[in-house]
């Protein structure tokens, strides 16, 4: 699959919920950005999120998410489309189904990390890096004609912590 010109990136970061979500994306939005991506995140600015940090320290801009529900957040997103070969990355426990079907009209390509498979999820690509207990626990949440991601062999680690 040939790098998508245009990547944005749902996750937040906060005191509360920690900064894992938008971390581990960090080393995807690296590696798209090294192969030609204009990479661009999207993240609520809650207390003590790490969304400073994404531009001083990784260069990357970020778009500010007014709080709201997940039609409210869906709209945000979808307004920051360029272009129908946009590819959005999800990474958030809060937004669903219906946020995935809002933004995936809009998008060329939507793609949801999730680490849980508990809810059904409308994406082109779903990724879990995580060790699985069943070949594809996914058989039945996720479209048939989606790429499932699925295991350590695809676990989103910064060059400083994967071996070589």
């Amino acid at each position: 699959m040939a790098t998508p010109a245009n990547i944005l990136i749902r996750a937040d970061s906060s005191n509360l919920i920690g900064a894992g979500h938008v971390m581990r994306t960090l080393a995807l939005a690296q590696l798209l950005r090294d192969r030609g991506a204009k990479v661009k995140y999207l993240c609520r600015s809650y207390e003590g999120s790490i969304n400073d940090r994404l531009t001083e320290q990784h260069g990357f801009e970020v778009v500010s998410i007014k709080p709201g529900d997940e039609r409210s957040d869906a709209i945000q997103v979808s307004s920051n489309i360029v272009t129908q070969d946009t590819l959005v990355i999800l990474d958030h426990y809060e937004l669903g189904l219906k946020w995935q079907q809002a933004v995936s009209e809009k998008c060329g390509k939507l793609m949801v990390i999730d680490d849980r498979y508990q809810h059904s999820i409308q994406a082109d690509i779903v990724l879990n890096q995580n060790w699985l207990k069943e070949t594809n626990p996914y058989s039945d949440l996720i479209p048939t004609n989606a790429l499932a991601l699925l295991g350590p062999k695809y676990a989103l680690l910064r060059p400083s912590f994967a071996e070589k």
